[in-house]
């Protein structure tokens, strides 16, 4: 397959005689004839994406260069925003009446405990001593469940349907084995490495 790309940069510089100076750049890329411009400010966040069908994205950011808004024709604007701390807290799809907002909620050690999403239904998360994820509680009032081991690695797990998955490591914490039983019929997968770790074998027995 032969493809033929084109690169075109253009730099808006506010001193001409500082190449430091930068206000903004502009990317034109045209692959097989279809062409991409990609607007960046002074810092390199893309501010502005015109796609080849003519699709355009602005995303504007706050002093933080984190996104504030994300704005893209056809499609309904996204607004974020942020605690004192820096962390997500809302994000909100569309305007009006078609407006849909999901909030983050963050224990006292900065953890995501809770999210709202736009129709008011609530996903909650606990942790253990480590700061590991180890339950999710579902809008429906199911939980996932979470296992680990003392190096960290995810040892099992339940899901909304109460089917268990477990998982074996070896001394360099590779994944070697994971058994899903579901009813009672247990699958289990081997994973095989070489001396440079490579997966290089994989197995599967339905018991």
């Amino acid at each position: 397959v032969l493809m033929t790309m084109a690169l075109t940069r253009t730099v808006t510089l506010a001193d001409p005689a500082d190449p430091f100076s930068l206000l903004a750049l502009t990317d034109t890329v045209t692959l097989n004839g279809r062409t991409t411009t990609t607007i960046y400010d002074a810092v390199h966040r893309a501010q502005t994406v015109t796609e080849p069908g003519g699709r355009v994205t602005v995303t504007t950011f706050d002093g933080q260069g984190r996104p504030l808004t994300v704005s893209t024709s056809g499609l309904a604007p996204v607004t974020y925003s942020y605690d004192a701390r820096g962390r997500l807290t809302t994000t909100v799809e569309g305007e009006g009446a078609s407006q849909r907002t999901t909030v983050l909620s963050y224990d006292a050690l900065g953890r995501l405990s809770s999210r709202t999403d736009a129709l008011g239904a609530v996903t909650t998360y606990g942790y253990d001593a480590a700061g590991r994820r180890i339950a999710e509680t579902l809008p429906t009032g199911q939980t996932l469940h979470y296992a680990y081991d003392a190096m960290g690695n995810l040892t099992a797990q339940q899901d909304a349907r109460g089917v268990v998955t477990t998982y074996e490591y070896d001394a360099a914490n590779r994944r070697v084995a994971q058994v899903a039983d579901a009813g009672g019929l247990a699958v289990r997968s081997e994973y095989t490495f070489d001396a440079a770790g490579n997966l290089v074998a994989q197995t599967e027995d339905a018991g």
